[in-house]
């Protein structure tokens, strides 16, 4: 911190990452369809967005709601830097943190795929953690997953009924 900053003190940032997690599992946990409504609500404004609405209009449109992007973000910044709670990602494969990952994985749109990146970085930050990562995207076909960032995302991967493009549902 620059110099005449207060700092915050380390127990109370302890325990506001430990309750933000906790609040980051009981949602994943019991408000999964709160989870696809924000992902439905931020695909349908994308769609609109690069369907060909008249230029005047677009700008009302690039204040759209991006509560599952901004949702990635805070679990990465939640994660980040401690592997304890992290590796809670890992442990169980039938856990509902590690089914939201691969929920989260598939069929983004290019900033959701950043956040997503965000994401799963802050959670492999140890050998333990990276590995497990390394198995998830391989597993997962990481090129499916990161299919994105290479190319722009089209309006017909972008399916505003909660499903990929080929019709599986997320």
């Amino acid at each position: 911190l620059p110099t005449g900053t207060i700092g915050t003190n380390v127990l109370f940032r302890d325990l506001l990452l430990e309750q933000m997690e906790s609040f980051i599992n009981s949602f994943i946990s019991n408000m999964p369809d709160t989870l696809r409504q924000f992902q439905i609500s931020e695909d349908d404004q994308r769609k609109r967005i690069l369907g060909g609405v008249p230029s005047q209009a677009r700008s009302t449109l690039y204040d759209q709601d991006l509560d599952l992007e901004r949702f990635l973000v805070i679990i990465a910044y939640a994660f980040d830097l401690r592997t304890d709670a992290a590796e809670a990602f890992w442990e169980d494969p039938d856990s509902n943190l590690y089914g939201f990952l691969q929920w989260a994985s598939k069929r983004q749109s290019t900033p959701r795929v950043g956040a997503f990146c965000e994401l799963l970085r802050s959670i492999s930050r140890n050998e333990v953690c990276a590995t497990a990562a390394h198995k998830f995207l391989l597993d997962q076909g990481s090129d499916r997953i990161l299919d994105h960032l290479g190319r722009g995302a089209r309006v017909d991967d972008v399916e505003g009924d909660g499903r990929g493009g080929d019709g599986r549902v997320l």
